[in-house]
């Protein structure tokens, strides 16, 4: 079973009206808006992500409604992230930094202790073959 963060952390999270709910900030989040960022169109981002553009929206959308914050500026012809988007964003792209670094501890360390298997074969026996010969 998984703990969500209002789980894990209990009511220190808890948000007092007014005030951001953080719980709903989890990883696929700030990676989205880091992918936003890196990528500059939520179309670019949804490929990048291996989701599609009105997935990425929605879930863009339903973020701003949970934290009560805007992260995009639809304003122009191209959405841009607000100030409180970018800072998501580069919260994003250290988070991304450190998983690549777990990621490669661990592996570093699986290759360090995986178990090193040695096979002998016994020959049947230690003559050596005989010459080849041409049927000509």
């Amino acid at each position: 079973m998984t703990l969500g963060i209002h789980e894990h952390y209990g009511d220190a999270m808890a948000s007092e009206p007014g005030v951001p709910d953080l719980r709903v900030l989890d990883v696929a989040a700030l990676r989205l808006l880091q992918a936003i960022a890196e990528h500059g169109t939520l179309t670019a981002a949804a490929v990048a992500l291996g989701s599609s553009q009105p997935a990425v929206s929605q879930h863009v959308r339903r973020l701003e409604r949970r934290l009560g914050i805007a992260l995009l500026d639809r304003s122009g012809p191209r959405v841009r992230l607000t100030e409180a988007g970018q800072a998501l964003a580069r919260h994003g792209a250290g988070l991304n930094a450190a998983v690549r670094a777990a990621g490669a501890e661990v592996a570093a360390l699986a290759l360090i202790t995986a178990p090193i298997r040695l096979t002998v074969v016994r020959a049947a026996s230690c003559q050596s073959p005989p010459p080849l010969t041409s049927s000509r």
